[in-house]
């Protein structure tokens, strides 16, 4: 049998990809802190700011879709996941 060949549209979207949101109001000193930072190849501290360059590349992209995946928040802290919401919402009134 042979198969129908089949045209899609063409389509432009963006991916994030485990953001790891981290808020730096739980802290970014002590020794526990370190450790982990230490053990980890997260970028805990510096997330918001990669998040807001990641944003202005999402706001000024005519791709119309954001997929998100992964991760959002370093483990799931709510005030974490309120940081990553601002954004969402940044993202969609966008439009995208």
């Amino acid at each position: 049998m042979e198969q129908k060949s089949v045209d899609y549209p063409e389509i432009k979207f963006l991916v994030i990809s485990d953001p790891h949101i981290y808020d730096k109001r739980l802290g970014t000193e002590g020794e526990a802190f370190i450790e982990y930072i230490n053990e980890d190849r997260k970028l805990l501290v510096e997330s918001v700011e990669i998040m807001e360059s990641a944003m202005k590349m999402i706001l000024d992209s005519d791709a119309p879709f954001v997929l998100v995946a992964g991760d959002l928040t370093k483990d799931g802290e709510i005030m974490c996941h309120e940081i990553f919401i601002h954004y969402l919402k940044k993202i969609e009134e966008s439009g995208k």
